[in-house]
């Protein structure tokens, strides 16, 4: 009889762990992030009219002071472990850089909005998690509307039990329609979840 009550014992013991196992999951739960953001399109020019080498050995990549500054509010939420979707919208005040028409000789209020899907190479489990994004946005300069496609890579910083994140990405941003034109976008952003943990409901394991 005792061997029978500390062999039911050692059962219980093992299967509590094992469901608790079980119910572990990395998907990103809703979260929001803020991000300080930098566009510049004077690089990109740059490089459509010559190359990326060219720029590089010539040390014409924009510095920072050449860029212009803004803010971005970011929501994303887990598709699964390794996919998340985002969406974005970014504000900065600067004199656009139209492919098709002069500047206006003004800064003024520049909106981006977009949806990506981020494939990370490793969950949120981890501490650092590289990845790579691609989406569809528009955007919204003075009476100018646009469309674009931005395509980004960036890294993912966990700050403990996937509570809080920070992130650095880099896009670039290909333009869809006549008004929109290249550009980098680079960003630095901290983000936390904005509901609760929740577990989730898994079935029995087999005896």
């Amino acid at each position: 009889m005792k061997k029978v009550l500390l062999s039911l014992l050692t059962f219980s013991f093992f299967y509590s762990d094992a469901q608790k196992a079980a119910t572990t999951n990395y998907k990103k739960r809703p979260s929001l992030a803020i991000h300080l953001i930098l566009n510049d399109f004077k690089t990109a020019d740059l490089i459509r009219h010559s190359s990326l080498g060219s720029v590089l050995n010539n040390g014409g990549w924009s510095k920072i002071k050449d860029m212009d500054a803004g803010f971005a509010l970011e929501y994303m939420e887990g598709l699964t472990e390794h996919l998340d979707f985002s969406s974005r919208l970014d504000l900065s005040y600067l004199d656009y850089f139209f492919s098709n028409r002069p500047k206006l000789g003004t800064d003024n209020a520049l909106l981006e909005g977009d949806a990506n899907l981020r494939l990370k190479l490793m969950s949120d489990k981890y501490f650092f998690t590289p990845y790579v994004s691609w989406g569809i946005g528009a955007s919204k300069y003075t009476g100018y509307w646009a469309a674009y496609m931005p395509f980004g890579i960036g890294f993912q910083f966990s700050l403990g039990h996937g509570e809080s994140f920070i992130f650095t990405n880099v896009q670039y941003r290909v333009p869809v329609t006549d008004n929109a034109n290249y550009h980098f976008n680079y960003s630095l952003g901290f983000g936390a979840p904005v509901v609760s943990k929740k577990e989730q409901a898994v079935l029995p394991l087999p005896l």
